[in-house]
């Protein structure tokens, strides 16, 4: 059984000394005995996110070795079905929550695989919400 959609700002929170919480550490306990799912651009906007916390001295160079590997060991099944999604679903949510299309794509996938939604970005919390969908934290 798959725990969530996971939203790449879940994973830096977790990934990320300085944001780790109770929360997130159970979240992600969950993650790795279940497996999450995540929209096709998941894992260049996951590298991203890293890159952004290394270029802003948020995690060292010395850091992302274990970042890297603990990441790698997530059990995240790519939604490459979300690709036709985009203007049918997808872009009329954006629309009318006002998410970027990135966020859309994510809220779109927890409602087509009917799971909850983890993530710490508000506007996406607050869509999902009037969605109908549970957030996982």
């Amino acid at each position: 059984m798959t725990a969530c959609v996971l939203d790449a700002s879940a994973v830096i929170a977790w990934a990320l000394p300085d944001e780790v919480s109770l929360s997130i550490e159970r979240l992600m306990d969950r993650v790795m005995a279940e497996g999450a799912a995540a929209p096709f651009f998941y894992p260049a906007e996951l590298g991203n996110g890293v890159l952004r916390a290394q270029r802003r001295g948020r995690l060292s160079e010395s850091g992302f070795g274990p970042v890297r590997a603990e990441l790698a060991r997530l059990p995240v099944e790519i939604d490459l079905d979300g690709q036709s999604q985009v203007w049918t679903r997808a872009y009329p949510l954006a629309q009318t929550h006002r998410l970027s299309l990135y966020d859309a794509l994510y809220l779109e996938l927890a409602v087509r695989l009917g799971l909850p939604l983890a993530t710490f970005d508000g506007p996406l919390r607050a869509a999902a919400t009037r969605e109908g969908v549970t957030l996982a934290v």
